[in-house]
């Protein structure tokens, strides 16, 4: 029930950020090339920081990704680049060493902001999102609630850990229809039958979505983004 009311709370936040999409492509030429893996991170990047913590990356309207993104991205290389490396070798290069904490302190700061600014509100705000959920929760055993820095570390991690892999399966979704006509005719049959000329879909019609369901289900099983 928990999880269930959350979704449907972030339905409007979640459509807003995929109207954003589609006013972008349909803004393009015909013939235009779409880099949809790129787009399906910024979708994927701005659908978690609105939902989660009422904060926009406005990736669609930016040449550059956001600073936080890009603080991200380059914190993500440097971890893999280690994970290939002798410790000897990540102690030597200072000047990467030096970005690799300006990063991680740029975007705690963030974080810490907006918590502090969200527990300024105190009751004026909508805590509905993630970030008010993880801020006002009690644990019923113990009656202690999560320190903040519990909470930057959770904010972080949902931004890191949960948009590449959904946008991997939209990628890779897209991807399949495109090269299999009769899936994405079907596909296309069942969102006119279930949305039909609904401009915003409710939380009951995207469940209603069974075949789309299926094909994201099939995209996991063919190419999972986390093998």
């Amino acid at each position: 029930p928990f999880s269930m009311q959350a979704m449907r709370d972030y339905m409007p936040a979640m459509i807003d950020i995929a109207d954003q999409l589609m006013n972008k492509w349909d803004r393009l030429n015909p013939g235009e090339e779409i880099d949809v893996p790129a787009d399906m991170t910024r979708l994927t990047l701005d659908t978690i920081a609105l939902c989660g913590f009422g904060y926009r990356f406005n990736s669609f309207y930016r040449d550059t990704p956001h600073p936080f993104v890009q603080a991200m991205m380059r914190v993500l290389d440097e971890t893999q680049t280690r994970q290939r490396q002798l410790p000897l070798q990540t102690r030597l290069k200072i000047s990467a060493q030096r970005q690799f904490e300006e990063d991680q302190a740029f975007m705690a700061s963030l974080v810490d902001d907006l918590i502090r600014k969200r527990r300024a509100m105190g009751d004026a705000a909508d805590n509905t999102d993630l970030l008010g959920r993880m801020l006002t929760g009690v644990d019923k055993q113990t009656g202690l609630t999560l320190p903040d820095e519990n909470i930057r570390a959770q904010c972080i991690t949902f931004l890191i850990a949960g948009h590449e892999t959904t946008s991997g399966l939209l990628s890779f979704a897209i991807y399949y229809l495109m090269k299999n006509p009769e899936a994405l005719a079907r596909a296309r049959a069942e969102v006119d039958e279930v949305l039909g000329g609904t401009l915003a879909p409710s939380y009951e019609q995207v469940h209603r979505l069974e075949y789309i369901d299926q094909v994201l289900s099939e995209t996991l099983r063919l190419w999972p983004t986390a093998p």
